[in-house]
């Protein structure tokens, strides 16, 4: 079995701010924001491009529209199928422990 690297998960640790924080910044969502700036930024360069059917404006809205669904369905998938405890919906067991709720750092 090849064994789980031992990194530390949080990149940045600030804080904190009084009654507030501290504020923990995870490597994921360092990659998020990486992949959503090139995938914006590469979409406007073609976009631009002579000959395309998408205007920049099209690009902004795709990519608010990916973002947005990114993080609801990020969200609501996390509460839905790896929340422990009482469900409000009879019938679906507990997802909890299982590796892909783990790698959504949930369980």
């Amino acid at each position: 079995m090849i064994p789980y690297p031992g990194f530390n998960p949080i990149a940045i640790e600030i804080g904190p701010f009084g009654n507030f924080g501290p504020l923990k910044v995870h490597w994921y969502g360092i990659m998020y924001l990486v992949a959503f700036a090139a995938g914006w930024l590469l979409g406007r360069v073609r976009a631009k491009r002579p000959g395309s059917t998408w205007k920049p404006a099209d690009i902004d809205d795709f990519m608010f529209f990916g973002m947005l669904g990114t993080i609801l369905g990020g969200r609501i998938g996390f509460s839905t199928a790896c929340r422990s405890g009482p469900r409000t919906t009879p019938g679906i067991p507990s997802r909890c422990g299982t590796a892909a709720c783990r790698s959504m750092a949930g369980c």
